[in-house]
C-alpha cells in the first residue's frame, strides 16, 4: 500500500491489526495469567496466522490456578503439541473453514485443554 501511495489505507490497516492483536493479548492475560503458558499460546496464534488458520480461544476459558506440582516446561510442551496437531489437521483437511478452537479449564489439580477444528466437528 505504501508503494502505491495509499498511506491512509496502510495506516488504517496497521491500526486494525494492532488493535485486534492488543485485544487478544489482554483477553489471553485474563484467561491465562501465567506468562509462560500465555506466551506459548500467543506464539501458536502467530504461527496459525502465518498458515492462514484462525486460532480461536474460547473466551469462557479459565486457566487461573495451575498447580505448582506441574512443571511449566512440560505444560508448554503438551499445549504446544496439541495445538500443532490441530493446525496440522486443518492443513491436511479439505475443508474451506480453516479454524482451530482452544478451550481451557482448571479444576483443582486437573487441567483440561480441548482443541477442536471444523474437520473433527463435522465427523459423525
Amino acid at each position: 500500500m505504501i508503494q502505491i501511495g495509499a498511506y491512509q489505507d496502510a495506516i488504517d490497516l496497521i491500526g486494525r491489526e494492532t488493535t485486534g492483536y492488543q485485544e487478544l493479548i489482554n483477553s489471553l492475560m485474563n484467561i491465562v495469567p501465567d506468562p509462560i503458558l500465555a506466551g506459548t499460546i500467543l506464539g501458536k496464534y502467530n504461527n496459525a496466522k502465518e498458515l492462514k488458520i484462525e486460532l480461536e480461544i474460547d473466551p469462557d476459558s479459565s486457566m487461573q490456578d495451575i498447580p505448582l506440582t506441574i512443571m511449566r516446561e512440560n505444560l508448554v510442551t503438551v499445549i504446544g503439541n496439541i495445538l500443532d496437531n490441530g493446525l496440522d489437521s486443518v492443513l491436511q483437511s479439505e475443508t474451506e473453514e480453516r479454524k482451530v478452537r482452544l478451550s481451557m479449564t482448571d479444576l483443582g489439580n486437573d487441567l483440561i485443554f480441548e482443541v477442536s477444528n471444523v474437520r473433527l466437528e463435522n465427523c459423525s
